[in-house]
């Protein structure tokens, strides 16, 4: 359990140390340079953003301390807020003329004549007694009862159920 090629191994370490410890030195310089290598690299060459953004973080000890306490009456006296853009103003055309709105009147469904809720629950409930199942039993009566509007009791509606069965 070892390495086959320890040479070839130890030349890899050494370029990656070599390639991280580059990075990191150029990466150092950059920071110190204060980003100029950054917009050399990227070959924008503006160096405004960076100087900009330097001159936004210089702040007196006052000021820090101001923030750190929570002072919020030396903030307020001391530290102004940008004013918001004011909103553009819409174009007014002429105003529409707008067309009254006709409501039609609402066409009546007329009810379907079935059976009371009552008659159909105790027919639906005398059907599972008898070993029906509930959902077939509630099919069963209902399609029954709207079929035979004359039938208003149970005891009416069993004899004749089975008839039909």
């Amino acid at each position: 359990m070892g390495v086959d090629n320890p040479e070839f191994v130890e030349m890899l370490v050494k370029f990656f140390s070599t390639t991280i410890g580059i990075f990191w030195l150029l990466c150092f310089c950059d920071g110190l340079a204060g980003n100029v290598l950054g917009s050399v690299l990227t070959g924008d060459g503006n160096q405004e953003p960076a100087k900009a953004f330097k001159r936004g973080l210089q702040m007196s000890t006052e000021d820090m301390y101001a923030i750190a306490t929570g002072d919020e009456e030396y903030l307020a006296a001391h530290c102004t807020l940008p004013a918001p853009p004011k909103p553009k103003k819409r174009r007014e055309s002429a105003p529409k003329q707008q067309k009254p709105k006709v409501q039609k009147p609402k066409a009546q469904k007329p009810k379907p004549v079935g059976p009371s809720d009552e008659l159909l629950n105790d027919c639906v409930d005398a059907l599972v007694s008898l070993g029906t199942k509930s959902a077939e039993a509630r099919r069963v009566a209902t399609k029954f009862l709207v079929a035979n509007p004359r039938l208003k009791t149970v005891e009416a509606f069993i004899p004749e159920i089975f008839k039909k069965r």
